[in-house]
Order: C-alpha cells, then sequence, then structure tokens
C-alpha cells in the first residue's frame, strides 16, 4: 500500500528537470541595492483542447481566482526565501496593498509608471500558462488502464521577469514548465513552480555569476 502512494504522488506532478533562466549583468550586485519590490498580480491563461466538454461553468472566475492564489503563493514563497541566512532582505509589499494601488490603474501603464506607482526598487511580472489536453475524468481512467503511462494530461508553464526600476529593464527572467495528471489541480502544479522559482532569483545569490 505505502509502494502505491508513492507512485501515486510520483505521477501526480512531473517538474522538469532544467529551467531556462537570466541573468542581466551585474543583476545581482545590482539587486543589493533594492530596499522594496512587489508581486503583481499574475497573467493566467487556461488552454482546453477543442473537443473536451468544459469542466469550468465559468472561465474568468476561474481565472480571477487562481490569480489571486498563485500570488499569495509567489509571495508566500518569496518571503520564506527572504528569512534565510546570506539572502539579501528586501521589503515584499504586501499583495493586497499592490492590488489595492493598482486597482484603477490603466492596462495599458508602463513598467516604468507602476515602479513609480507603487514606489519600489523591482516589480515581479509573472505569467501562467496551463493547458488541459483531455479531460480528468479520461486521464484517471487512462491511468488505471496504462499504469499511468499515459497520465499526465495537464501541463503548466510560467514566465517570470524581475523589472529594476532604476535599469528600465528586466534584470533576470525565469521559464520553466510541470506537468500533472487528473488527480493535480491548477494551483498545486503553479505553486511547484513559485517555490522553485522563488529559490532561483538575484536576491538569493551572493554574488554575479
Amino acid at each position: 500500500m505505502r509502494n502505491l502512494s508513492i507512485i501515486w504522488i510520483g505521477l501526480s506532478m512531473f517538474l522538469g528537470s532544467c529551467a531556462n533562466i537570466y541573468f542581466a549583468p551585474q543583476s545581482v550586485s545590482k539587486s543589493k541595492s533594492h530596499n522594496k519590490i512587489a508581486i503583481l498580480s499574475p497573467t493566467i491563461s487556461i488552454v482546453e483542447r477543442k473537443t473536451i466538454v468544459k469542466e469550468d461553468a465559468n472561465a474568468d472566475d476561474v481565472k480571477n481566482q487562481l490569480s489571486t492564489e498563485i500570488q499569495n503563493d509567489v509571495f508566500s514563497w518569496m518571503q520564506k526565501r527572504n528569512s534565510k541566512k546570506n539572502v539579501h532582505k528586501i521589503e515584499i509589499l504586501d499583495v493586497d496593498i499592490t492590488n489595492q494601488i493598482l486597482k484603477s490603474t490603466d492596462k495599458n501603464i508602463t513598467n516604468d509608471e507602476l515602479c513609480k506607482k507603487l514606489g519600489v526598487d523591482a516589480i515581479l511580472i509573472t505569467k501562467f500558462s496551463i493547458e488541459k489536453k483531455y479531460g480528468d475524468q479520461m486521464a484517471i481512467l487512462l491511468y488505471f488502464l496504462t499504469g499511468g503511462m499515459y497520465a499526465f494530461n495537464k501541463s503548466c508553464r510560467v514566465n517570470a521577469n524581475l523589472y529594476y526600476c532604476s535599469d528600465n529593464k528586466n534584470g533576470w527572467t525565469y521559464d520553466y514548465s510541470t506537468s500533472g495528471t487528473g488527480f493535480t489541480s491548477y494551483n498545486s502544479m503553479s505553486n511547484a513552480l513559485a517555490k522553485h522559482f522563488s529559490k532561483k532569483t538575484p536576491y538569493t545569490l551572493k554574488s554575479d555569476k
């Protein structure tokens, strides 16, 4: 029974082995001058194949709820990293305050204007793209019929950019994806990615590479 549980967990989510990470020249050194950053509400894209009967009654509500959950997950993981030793300590603007400040902001506002409006040294901009190949019920059925061979029916990719306000450009970019089964929620996949990239930012490194 214990072995079955291990297999179950192992097949519920698969995190890729290599992330694409870009550090701008001197980005780690420059990050040492940062005192406060803000985490923006993520952009969410959910794509389901046209052959599937839509499982979510209201896609917009699902996206808004997921965006809120992910933003809080990212904030939580960033705060945890921020409390570790040998990490450059920064103030992370509370997400509720961030969202309240930007509540009536024009969607076409520039990153520079966002920096000034929020009063921060950097802003973390993320986009989560989720795709479902086929329905969860079918995925669970295939899991049992094939022994997990065709268990993965979902994927989640994150593209994260840390925009340096003083430089007027991205200081760090992260691109990575994970896969999930019919047993895996969208939030658990996005949370795994948030956990992973939170320890890869310039703030967690001691010096420039």
